[in-house]
C-alpha cells in the first residue's frame, strides 16, 4: 500500500559559467520547484555587489511603488489575477534592460500627470478643509450673538471661542469668574453630541491665566483666519459657496485620477510586479557560490520533478551547465516537507499544518481527515435543516471566494474554509436523516436509523461513539506502526503501537460482548452453553445440496446463496457452542435496512408485477434487491469467543505485559520505558472515553434545538407532537405544538455557537485523540524559490 507521504526530495547541483547566471536564476524562479540552499551561509544578506543596472532597477521599483500607493491600485491585483493568462499582459523579461526600459517608459507617461494632479489635489483639499472649518466656526458662533471678527486679541480685550465637553461648562464658568475676578463675559450654546460652543471675553491682562485654564478643561479653540471680514451671516454665505465650488473641483480631480488609473494603472502594476521579481532574483544571488568565471547553485527539489527541472536548466544554459541530482546525505529530519494534496484538501491541510508540519518521513494525515472530519462533525451536528443551511453557507463562501477574491484577513480564513463547511453540512444532513431530526424536531421525518434522544437511542449513540473511538484510535496506532516500520524500528513498532492496538481491541471486545459487556456480574457466571444437537448433520447435507445446485435464474441463485450463508452461520454458531462469549460487531449499525425499505415497497412491487406493468428484466432486478435487504435486515453476524478469563489473559494482560517488558528492554532508561507505557495506557483509556463528546455535543444540539421549538408563537407550526400522560387509571392525550419561528430564530444561535463548538471538539478529537498516536509535526515546510505572477505572463517561459 502506498501511504500518503511528503514528496521525496533530492539535492540539485548546478555549475555553470557566470554569463548564464541570469538565465539560470530566471529558469529556476519561473519553475518554482527548487528551494535554494545557502552555500555560503549568508542568509540572504546583501553581500553580492549590485551592478549599475540592478541599482537602477531598485530605484525604479521605489518610484513605481510611490505612484501605485498614491493611486491606490494595488487593491485591484486579486481581480486581475483571476483573469486567464491570455488576457494578462505578456512581457519580455529575458533581459533586465527590457524591464528597466518598460518601467522608464511607463513612468515618463504617468509621472507628469500624477505629480500635477497630486499638487492640485493637495492644494484644493487643504483649502477645502480650511473653508469647512471656518464655516463650522461661523455657524457655531452665530447662536452666541457675536461676530466672528470680534474673536481674538484687541487693544484692551481678549476674546476666545471654541468647543468643549458639555458637562464641564458650569465648572469652567465658575473658574473663569474666579481667575478674572469677575471681569468677564461668558456665553455658551449646545451644538449636539455632548459638545458646547463657548465664548469667553475678558481683559487682556487675564489672557495667559485663561489660556492655561482652558487647556486644563480640554477646550478646542477656533482658529480664525486673519483675513476674514464682514458679518457672521455674510461669512457663512460666502464660505458656503466656496465650499461647494471646491467640492465640485475636488470631484473633477478625482475623475481625472480615475482616468489615469484606467489608462496607466495596469502598466504600473505590471512594472511593480516585474521589478519586485527582479529584486527577489538579486537577493537570491546571495545563495550562490562564486568563482571568477563560474557560479554554483544547490537546492532541494522533488525527485518526481527532477527530470523536468534538469531539462529546463540544460536548455536555459545552452547545454553548458553541469547538472546533477543526488540523494542527500543530510538526516531526513532536516529535509524540507512538501505536501502533495488535491485542491479540495486545502482547508484540511491548513488544520494539519496548524498542529505542525509533518516531517520528511511521516505519513501525511490530510487525506484521511477529508473523510473523518466531516463524518465526526456530522454525528455531533446531525440535523437535516441545520446541516442544509451550513452546506449552503459553505457553498456561498466558495462562490464568493471565486468571484470576489478581495477580502480581509479574518474573512479570508472563512472563505478558504468554505468547502470544509459544505462537506460538514452535507454529513450533518446525512445524519439528520439517520436521526430523524429537522430543526431539532423528531416529528417531521422518521429516522432511517434511530432517534438518539430516546432511552434506547442514548445508549446506542454512546456505543456508536465508542465504535468511532476504536476505529480512529487504532487507525492512529496502525499509522504509527507504519512510520516506525519505514524507519527500521521493528521492535518499537511491535512493542508499542501493535501491543497497544492488541490491548485496546481486546478490551473493547469484552465491552461489546453480549454475555458480559459492562455488566461485570456476568463475568463470573459458570452456566455452560448448549452443545451440538443431531440436526447439525442435516444442515450439513442441505448445505452440500445447495452448493452443488445449478439455479436457472439469478433470483434463484441469490436465494440459494443467502440460504447457504445462513446455514454456514448456524454451523459456525453450533461448532463454537463450547465457548462462552458472543460478539456482534455490527449490532451498533442495526436496523438500517428495515427503515430504509419498508415492506410496503415490496407489496407495491408485487402489485405492479401482477398487472405486468414493469419490464421483466426490471422486475428480476428488484427481486434481487428485495432478497438482499431482507437478508441484511435479519442477519446478526455473530462471533463466538472463549471464556472471559481466557479473553482477558490473551487480549489484555498478555499485550500489556509484552508492551511493558519490550519497551523497558529497548529503552535506554528503564524508568522511562515503564512510565511511557503507563502514560500510554492511561491516555488510551481517557482518549477512548473522550469520544463520548460525540454523544455530548449531539445532546447539546438537541437541547438548544428543543428550546427553539418551544418559543411562542406556535403559528406557523413546524410539527405537532401527540403524547400521553397516565393520571391515576386514566390515559390523557397531550398535544405539543412545535414553533417554526422559534426553530428558525434558534438556528442562528445554533449555527454560530453550537456549530463552532462542534467544530472545535471535532478538531480536538483529531489533534489530541488521533494525532498523538502517530503524528509529530516537527517538519520544516518546503519553501521553493518561486515567482508570483498575478498581472503579467512571460512571453517566453523556460521549458
Amino acid at each position: 500500500m502506498v501511504w500518503p507521504r511528503p514528496a521525496r526530495q533530492g539535492i540539485l547541483k548546478v555549475v555553470c559559467h557566470r554569463d548564464y547566471e541570469r538565465p539560470l536564476m530566471r529558469c529556476i524562479h519561473e519553475l518554482g520547484e527548487v528551494e535554494l540552499i545557502d552555500l555560503e551561509e549568508k542568509g540572504g544578506t546583501a553581500s553580492v555587489k549590485l551592478s549599475e543596472e540592478e541599482k537602477e532597477a531598485i530605484q525604479l521599483l521605489g518610484d513605481v511603488q510611490k505612484y501605485v500607493d498614491y493611486l491606490d491600485i494595488e487593491k485591484y491585483v486579486p481581480y486581475v489575477a483571476r483573469l486567464p493568462n491570455s488576457k494578462k499582459m505578456a512581457v519580455d523579461d529575458e533581459k533586465l534592460s527590457s524591464v528597466i526600459k518598460m518601467a522608464q517608459k511607463t513612468l515618463e507617461a504617468v509621472a507628469p500627470k500624477v505629480d500635477a494632479l497630486r499638487e492640485e489635489l493637495t492644494k484644493v483639499t487643504q483649502e477645502l478643509e480650511q473653508q469647512r472649518a471656518l464655516l463650522k466656526i461661523a455657524e457655531t458662533v452665530k447662536p452666541l450673538g457675536i461676530e466672528v471678527t470680534h474673536i481674538g486679541e484687541g487693544r484692551y480685550v481678549y476674546a476666545i471661542a471654541g468647543t468643549m465637553s458639555e458637562d464641564k461648562v458650569t465648572m469652567l464658568k465658575w473658574r473663569v469668574a474666579e481667575v478674572t475676578e469677575g471681569d468677564y463675559l461668558f456665553h455658551h450654546a449646545s451644538i449636539g453630541e455632548g459638545r458646547t460652543a463657548v465664548l469667553i471675553a475678558t481683559l487682556k491682562e487675564h489672557k495667559e491665566v485663561v489660556q492655561r485654564l482652558l487647556t486644563a478643561f480640554g477646550f478646542e479653540e477656533f482658529k480664525i483666519p486673519p483675513e476674514i471680514e464682514g458679518t457672521t451671516d455674510k461669512i457663512i454665505e460666502k464660505t458656503f459657496k466656496r465650499v461647494e465650488a471646491l467640492e465640485a473641483r475636488l470631484k473633477k480631480l478625482e475623475d481625472e485620477k480615475w482616468k489615469i488609473i484606467l489608462q496607466h494603472g495596469y502598466n504600473l502594476l505590471a512594472c511593480k510586479e516585474l521589478l519586485s521579481i527582479e529584486r527577489e532574483r538579486m537577493e537570491a544571488k546571495n545563495y550562490l557560490r562564486r568563482t571568477e568565471t563560474s557560479i554554483e547553485l544547490w537546492g532541494w527539489v522533488p525527485l518526481k520533478s527532477a527530470k523536468k527541472i534538469v531539462q529546463a536548466i540544460d536548455k536555459a544554459t545552452e547545454r553548458t551547465a553541469i547538472i546533477d541530482v543526488i540523494e542527500p546525505a543530510t538526516p531526513e529530519e532536516e529535509r524540507p516537507t512538501k505536501l502533495e494534496n488535491p485542491r479540495a484538501a486545502e482547508p484540511y491541510e491548513a488544520l494539519v499544518k496548524s498542529f505542525g508540519i509533518p516531517n520528511y518521513k511521516e505519513i501525511d494525515p490530510t487525506k484521511f481527515m477529508m473523510l473523518t472530519f466531516p463524518l465526526i462533525f456530522g454525528m455531533m451536528f446531525g440535523d437535516v435543516a441545520h446541516g442544509a443551511i451550513l452546506a449552503l453557507v459553505g457553498l456561498a463562501l466558495v462562490a464568493w471566494r471565486t468571484r470576489k477574491p478581495v477580502a480581509g484577513e479574518i474573512l479570508s480564513y472563512a472563505l478558504k474554509g468554505g468547502s470544509l463547511l459544505f462537506w460538514c453540512g452535507l454529513t450533518s444532513v446525512l445524519f439528520g436523516f439517520l436521526y430523524g431530526s429537522f430543526f431539532g424536531s423528531h416529528h417531521v421525518i422518521d429516522p432511517l436509523w434511530f432517534n438518539p434522544f430516546t432511552t434506547e437511542g442514548n445508549f446506542r449513540l454512546l456505543r456508536l461513539a465508542i465504535v468511532v473511538a476504536i476505529i480512529e484510535i487504532n487507525f492512529g496506532f496502525l499509522l504509527r506502526a507504519v512510520n516506525l516500520y519505514h524507519e527500521g524500528k521493528l521492535k518499537e513498532a511491535f512493542f508499542m503501537p501493535i501491543c497497544l492496538m492488541w490491548t485496546h481491541i481486546g478490551a473493547m471486545t469484552i465491552l461489546f460482548s453480549d454475555q458480559y459487556g459492562v455488566d461485570f456480574m456476568k463475568w463470573f457466571s459458570t452456566t455452560p452453553p448448549l452443545l451440538l444437537d443431531s440436526s447439525t448433520t442435516q444442515l450439513y447435507e442441505h448445505l452440500t445440496e445447495l452448493l452443488h445446485a445449478h439455479p436457472e435464474t439469478p433470483t434463484a441463485a441469490l436465494t440459494n446463496t443467502i440460504e447457504a450463508t445462513n446455514i454456514i452461520r448456524e454451523l459456525v454458531t453450533r461448532l463454537s457452542t463450547p465457548f462462552y462469549i458472543t460478539l456482534r460487531p455490527l449490532k451498533v449499525f442495526e436496523p438500517i435496512a428495515p427503515n430504509l425499505f419498508d415492506m410496503g415497497i415490496w407489496h407495491t412491487l408485487e402489485f405492479l408485477e401482477a398487472f405486468h406493468i414493469l419490464p421483466e428484466q426490471l422486475t428480476e432486478t428488484l427481486h434481487l434487491a428485495e432478497q438482499i435487504f431482507i437478508w441484511n435486515s435479519t442477519s446478526h453476524f455473530e462471533i463466538h469467543l472463549p471464556p472471559v478469563t481466557i479473553i482477558v489473559a490473551l487480549l489484555v494482560i498478555l499485550p500489556v505485559t509484552l508492551a511493558l517488558v519490550g519497551t523497558i528492554a529497548i529503552s535506554h532508561e528503564k524508568s522511562e520505558g515503564f512510565s511511557e507505557i503507563l502514560d500510554q495506557l492511561l491516555a488510551l483509556l481517557s482518549h477512548t472515553v473522550s469520544f463520548a463528546r460525540i454523544f455530548a455535543l449531539a445532546a447539546v444540539h438537541y437541547i438548544f434545538s428543543n428550546l427553539g421549538l418551544q418559543i411562542p408563537p406556535y403559528t406557523p407550526t413546524l410539527a405537532v407532537a401527540v403524547t400521553t400522560t397516565q393520571v391515576f387509571t386514566y390515559t390523557i392525550p397531550q398535544i405539543t405544538y412545535e414553533s417554526l419561528i422559534g426553530a428558525i430564530l434558534m438556528s442562528l444561535f445554533i449555527l454560530s455557537f453550537e456549530g463552532l463548538l462542534s467544530f472545535l471538539h471535532t478538531l480536538r478529537l483529531h489533534w489530541v485523540e488521533w494525532f498523538m498516536k502517530f503524528y509529530n509535526g516537527t517538519g520544516r515546510e518546503f519553501r521553493p524559490f518561486a515567482v508570483i505572477r498575478q498581472v503579467t505572463v512571460p512571453r517566453k517561459l523556460p521549458s
